[in-house]
């Protein structure tokens, strides 16, 4: 009898490869939706000195700064502190420090104003 082991995504064979579409064209590893946004979502692990390529595999000059979990977001620009961080083309919620380029961006750098008493 096999046995059955718990799914590692680890161990996925597309699991943080580069991978190629027809054409020789590169996969994103960064997923942006709406041009006004100023974080992407990583689509795998990214390590820190990654260089991000978006949608369509376009490459930037954007580098990742730090790891970048899978899910999580990267910031796509400079963020100060109290400017809006917008995903998908809605605001998320505010910087509460410095956020530089290609930085992750999650509860130790953002705080959300979803439902806050205005």
């Amino acid at each position: 009898m096999t046995a059955i082991m718990p799914f590692d995504r680890r161990r996925a064979p597309c699991y943080n490869e580069r991978h190629y579409v027809r054409g020789g064209d590169t996969v994103a590893n960064v997923l942006v939706i709406d041009s006004r946004d100023t974080v992407g979502v990583a689509l795998m692990d990214l390590p820190a000195g990654t260089a991000v390529e978006l949608n369509g595999g376009r490459p930037t000059s954007l580098v990742t700064t730090e790891l970048i979990p899978f899910g999580h977001k990267i910031a796509l620009v400079a963020i100060g502190p109290g400017e809006t961080i917008v995903k998908y083309g809605a605001s998320i919620g505010v910087a509460v420090d410095d956020i530089q380029p290609g930085m992750s961006v999650h509860v130790h750098n953002l705080k959300s104003v979803r439902g806050a008493a205005r």
